[in-house]
């Protein structure tokens, strides 16, 4: 069995570049169309969970709630967020996205869809299922070892 304390150096120097990665996509793919990343994992959360609750949605985007209350309240004024009175409990409140803000998370994601059919591109065919395997391998990894996560 090999010594996995031989590898840390190289998996920080990985995981760092990583992280700075998709910083940039984010800069570049969500941001560039004058969305915040917050913004846009709220808008696609919904679209994922039409009549999610704000605190159902906090969990799922692992924010606190007052923040995703804060984004979500830019949202409704945006036009792209409705908030609606659940009909079994009329202080719980039901977020749905509008016309516009359906329009505009389905040009979002396409954009990303894109921008992620690009990387498969640069990935041999032979080696998708393997990186996919290892890049799930690496997520399962991060939740144990984070215990606020998931």
């Amino acid at each position: 069995m090999q010594d996995k304390a031989c590898c840390l150096e190289e998996l920080e120097a990985v995981i760092q570049q990583l992280v700075r990665l998709m910083h940039l996509f984010e800069r570049d793919q969500i941001e560039a169309r004058e969305f915040s990343s917050a913004q846009f994992y709220t808008l696609l959360s919904i679209r994922r969970n039409p009549g999610i609750t704000i605190g159902e949605l906090s969990d799922r985007l692992f924010t606190a709630t007052s923040t995703t209350s804060r984004v979500v309240d830019k949202l409704v004024r945006q036009g792209y967020v409705q908030r609606s009175e659940a009909p079994s409990d009329r202080r719980a409140v039901l977020l749905t996205l509008t016309d516009t803000g359906t329009t505009a998370i389905t040009e979002l994601q396409e954009q990303v869809s894109s921008y992620y059919q690009d990387i498969l591109e640069h990935i041999p065919a032979g080696n998708i299922e393997s990186t996919l395997t290892c890049v799930r391998t690496l997520l399962n990894a991060f939740e144990k070892a984070n215990p606020n996560c998931c």
